[in-house]
């Protein structure tokens, strides 16, 4: 009667194959990254090439040489792996500054798509059809951009105390005493202009409260000159928000003197700033802002 070895009802892993070690039918070894299992008990028999002995379980998978080894594909720090036409292609890293670009089929680095800035050529030169200006590449920067619309300087003047007039406009057409001198000054800022070929912009914000159903009136002046008139309507005592906006060429260099001026009202009736028709601070604050624009 045969004899049945229970142990060897299933095969019996050995883990990686050793010279020195006998095996026996049904063991499996893992040798050069792949797996065997003996056919015939032996001692010293290479699972490669040992075909008497050893059958090959399981074969590994290719190492590079299509493409699916990342380790191998890629070798240098910055490298980048894309699908090339047949396999996984390496990109090495590209130079300091350059842009990764997209060619008819594959990626590669080159510089920025000078198609992009209407020029032939990134190296230097001036950048035609500029909608502004001649803006100029010399191979590292752009200068001779457009500098109109840009802020020179900004400078605010804030006033949180209630300030108050009397003074009589002559009417809803505003035809009296609003010149410089008239009224009371609320905010008051001194510019001295950066360029001569600019404009100042000035804004004024403030609550107003003023009694006897009048008008209140707030004047912008650039020096002796007004520039405009705000006002609020303050019927039935009401407070209302007055904004002034006006612009004023720089004829020259000299500093020039911005003013908010509380003109009073239409019939005389008391302008109030942050406050209510009879004076009592609503806590707001008064605020001139005055910006110097290039041309």
């Amino acid at each position: 009667m045969a004899t049945i070895n229970l142990g060897r009802i299933k095969p019996v892993f050995k883990g990686a194959y050793a010279s020195g070690t006998a095996y026996v039918v049904d063991d499996i070894v893992v040798y050069s990254d792949e797996s065997y299992i003996c056919i015939q008990a032996g001692t010293g028999k290479t699972p490669s090439s040992e075909t008497a002995y050893w059958t090959k379980m399981a074969a590994k998978g290719t190492n590079g040489s299509n493409g699916t080894d990342l380790n191998s594909t890629l070798t240098t720090r910055g490298d980048i792996v894309f699908k090339g036409a047949s396999a996984l292609t390496r990109l090495p890293k590209g130079s300091n500054g350059s842009v990764l670009r997209q060619g008819a089929n594959d990626p590669f680095w080159g510089g920025v798509n000078e198609m992009q800035l209407s020029a032939a050529t990134l190296t230097s030169g001036t950048i035609p059809n500029a909608r502004y200006g001649t803006p100029t590449f010399n191979g590292s920067n752009l200068t001779n951009l457009p500098a109109s619309g840009k802020v020179l300087q900004a400078v605010r003047s804030l006033n949180p105390g209630v300030v108050s007039s009397s003074n009589n406009l002559g009417g809803k057409d505003f035809a009296n005493n609003k010149a410089v001198g008239n009224g009371a000054q609320i905010c008051t800022i001194n510019v001295t202009p950066i360029s001569t070929t600019s404009h100042l912009y000035a804004w004024y914000s403030c609550a107003h409260g003023v009694g006897n159903n009048a008008v209140s009136v707030v004047g912008l002046f650039f020096n002796s000159e007004r520039r405009n008139l705000g006002s609020a309507n303050s019927y039935a005592n009401d407070v209302g928000g007055i904004n002034v906006h006006a612009i004023f060429d720089v004829p020259s260099s000299s500093q020039i003197q911005v003013q908010a001026r509380n003109l009073g009202s239409h019939n005389g009736g008391t302008n109030y700033t942050n406050a209510d028709q009879s004076g009592n601070s609503n806590g707001g604050i008064a605020t001139l802002t005055v910006m110097e624009i290039q041309d």
